[in-house]
């Protein structure tokens, strides 16, 4: 029987191969001929970590130039950051960039800004995220992204110059506690495309102007306390409210009433998580329509009429995917058959799958265990796998 080189098979099949070899087999493939380094740069290289112990990866990725998506953490050694630094231009492939705590001999928030600066060339480079310990200053000469993540202290003056740069921005994320000087005062003439925005707020930010995005769609507010929250809220358009789809509010206090009352004219969105404490607040839900997700947090809610306003919720959002209602005292077989007289009336099951509720199952007795429908489906909140599907994996473009 004769042996089959690698060069015998076809383009395809050699692709497929390729994929599933390591990074310094990959590395000793582009070294062999023409075609095998040519086939190596067509594969669609896609996830790599750069950290100390992997200096021969970065030659690889080096060498073959097709890398889509690069990881940047650990305690990188000096010697794999300046290779990083003195290469990363010659990756025109590369589409996303993370760089997370880059901890060297050198000071770390140099070298990040380092490397964003010899990155500043790359064509198709459209997603930047600085997780901790980086200097944000040369972020202005990136001039392609569409989404922006820092979670790092951060001058204004250096975010509002990126926005110019990058008229096609679409995701921005600046969650962190603190920001190093003045307010984000003109930034929205700059981000006009904008669509999703995570923020933290505080008393001493003014982050009003960010909620003038025209395009705004999806936003999740950290660290607010109810003032803050309600003013930022506040501050957004009615046109913007009703294209709303997605809000998230994850702070320790409760939205009151006058933040629950502009979230009820959000008659676009399809996912709500965020905290109540007053039956008031959550009557205003059942105005809401288009549900498809809803995280509703009632503790320390005690009124019997808190039942009764759940049910309006789900008999007025008839999409609804799934439902989590943590600390929830009104859970039980009772509360969970009502919900499935409700559902028989508004869902289609030739159509629709089960709704999804998560309860605590270590919290409610085994009668609700035992309850069986083709309306609901009750999954325990401690299986992680299960929750983070339905409400951290949203969907998103970038």
């Amino acid at each position: 029987m004769s042996e089959v080189s690698l060069l015998d098979l076809d383009d395809y099949s050699l692709l497929r191969v390729i994929k599933y070899l390591s990074d310094e087999s990959l590395f000793t493939l582009t070294h062999i001929c023409s075609r095998l380094r040519q086939m190596v740069r067509k594969s669609p290289i896609k996830y790599k970590y750069i950290n100390t112990f992997q200096k021969s990866t970065l030659e690889c990725l080096v060498s073959i130039g097709s890398c889509r998506e690069l990881y940047v953490y650990g305690n990188s050694s000096d010697s794999v950051l300046d290779m990083l630094i003195n290469n990363i231009g010659h990756m025109t492939k590369l589409e996303k960039l993370e760089l997370g705590c880059c901890v060297s001999k050198k000071c770390s928030e140099s070298v990040c800004d380092s490397i964003i600066y010899a990155a500043r060339h790359l064509p198709d480079l459209r997603v930047l995220i600085i997780r901790e310990n980086g200097n944000t200053q040369n972020i202005r000469f990136l001039t392609h992204l569409e989404a922006l993540t820092l979670h790092t202290p951060i001058f204004d003056k250096d975010l509002i110059e990126c926005c110019k740069s990058n008229k096609n921005l679409k995701k921005l994320d600046i969650n962190y506690y603190f920001y190093k000087d003045g307010q984000f005062d003109g930034i929205e003439e700059h981000c006009q495309n904008v669509e999703h925005l995570v923020i933290s707020l505080g008393e001493q930010w003014n982050r009003t102007p960010l909620a003038s995005l025209p395009k705004l769609n999806y936003l999740l507010i950290h660290n607010g306390l109810p003032r803050e929250t309600f003013n930022f809220l506040s501050s957004i358009s009615a046109e913007t409210l009703g294209q709303m789809e997605f809000l998230q509010i994850c702070t320790e206090c409760a939205v009151k009433l006058q933040s629950a009352q502009i979230i009820a004219r959000m008659k676009a969105l399809k996912q709500l998580n965020c905290r109540f404490d007053d039956v008031g607040s959550l009557e205003l839900m059942a105005q809401l329509t288009e549900l498809r997700r809803f995280y509703l947090n009632l503790r320390g809610v005690m009124e019997n009429a808190t039942r009764t306003h759940l049910y309006k919720i789900i008999e007025a959002n008839p999409q609804l995917e799934c439902v989590f209602i943590p600390e929830f005292m009104f859970l039980d077989k009772c509360f969970i058959l009502g919900v499935i007289k409700i559902l028989r009336s508004v869902r289609d099951l030739s159509v629709q799958k089960p709704l999804i509720f998560f309860i605590d199952f270590d919290q409610f007795s085994d009668e609700i265990k035992l309850i069986e429908s083709n309306y609901i489906e009750l999954i325990s909140s401690d299986d992680d796998c299960y929750y983070e599907t339905f409400w951290f994996n949203i969907d998103c473009d970038l």
